[in-house]
């Protein structure tokens, strides 16, 4: 798939407002980090139908209270929808980590907008990392596997928030 004109564009404003070197950012997948949570961006779709998809790393499942987390994910799930919002809760295969996903089109997107959403998004998955949205402090114990390496982040300055 080529390119889309507008994600190298997007990627520019990005670049430009987090004060990133020209060459840290690729075009097929991109990778940032932001106060401490990973998240990956792409381009999707036809030429008439150009999308970003954002995928913000929340973590892995807690091994205690399990279905309990998994039944709150679905809810919330269900609120996001009936709230017209534009992200919902997924699992990635090959980590097994959750997910907080989203596509919005591309022809309207801000390089700001972008980095305001991945600050709202991280702030999600800090929540989640700390009480799974169950509620109470008790969740937060756990055991979890080693993570599985990942490819290089780059991580995001304060002032790419700001």
């Amino acid at each position: 798939m080529a390119i889309p004109h507008q994600y190298r564009r997007l990627l520019d404003e990005i670049r430009q407002l987090a004060l990133l070197p020209e060459s840290i950012l690729s075009h097929e997948l991109t990778h940032l980090t932001i106060r401490g949570v990973d998240f990956s961006m792409y381009p999707v779709g036809d030429q008439q139908q150009e999308h970003v998809v954002i995928h913000c790393e929340l973590g892995a499942l807690p091994d205690k209270r399990r279905e309990e987390v998994l039944i709150r994910l679905m809810d919330t799930n269900f609120h996001m929808v009936n709230s017209a919002k534009s992200v919902t809760f997924c699992r990635n295969e090959q980590s097994g980590h959750m997910m907080l996903s989203a596509a919005q089109p591309l022809a309207d997107l801000s390089g700001k907008a972008v980095l305001d959403q991945m600050g709202s998004l991280a702030d999600y998955a800090l929540a989640w990392r700390e009480h799974f949205f169950l509620g109470d402090s008790s969740s937060k114990q756990r055991t979890t596997a080693a993570p599985a390496p990942q490819p290089a982040r780059t991580v995001l300055s304060q002032r790419a928030l700001s």
